[in-house]
């Protein structure tokens, strides 16, 4: 119902600057992960807009940043979001409107514990790793393999053979 499976990847190269790469070929993603790079990954259906558009499938990139999450931000058409949130969007997935906010200066914990709707995400901005959760979502954290991990649930961790994972806490934003 929801549209093809849509996997993405974006890395932060040295300079600061943000690399996407948006798919319907999983192997593609594994043929572009560079280890050395600070990375997000994401794999699931469109969650707004048209999925056959690969801009509006994940990871979300604008503003200098980058952003894989899980959630409802808004369930209303681009018009309506970019009305209620003040913002202006390139595309038509709601993710857009956490990255529009915070390039606005709004912080993204406060914009995670405001919304109504639900968020658990990862983000690239300034060369670093961001996580966060809102209380109506989980987000699940893994040191292994010399790096850090996130993952919107607890088995995807224990399915990949990661031990010693544990809960984010809601409304806190993490920067590694």
């Amino acid at each position: 119902i929801r549209g093809l499976h849509a996997f993405g990847l974006a890395w932060a190269q040295p300079s600061g600057t943000v690399d996407v790469l948006r798919t319907f070929c999983a192997s593609e993603v594994a043929r572009a992960f560079q280890p050395g790079l600070v990375t997000i990954a994401h794999a699931r259906y469109s969650t707004s807009g048209d999925w056959r558009a690969l801009k509006n499938n994940q990871p979300i990139v604008a503003a200098g940043m980058a952003l894989a999450f899980n959630g409802v931000i808004s369930m209303g058409t681009k018009p309506e979001f970019e009305r209620a949130f003040e913002v202006r969007c390139d595309h038509d997935n709601d993710g857009e409107i956490f990255l529009r906010r915070m390039e606005m200066g709004e912080p993204a914990g406060a914009f995670i514990v405001r919304i109504s709707g639900s968020f658990a995400g990862v983000w690239l901005g300034g060369g670093r790793l961001h996580a966060g959760r809102n209380a109506r979502r989980p987000l699940w954290r893994c040191e292994a393999h010399g790096a850090t991990w996130y993952a919107s649930t607890r088995d995807i961790f224990s399915r990949a053979g990661f031990q010693g994972h544990e809960p984010l806490a809601p409304c806190a934003v993490e920067v590694v």
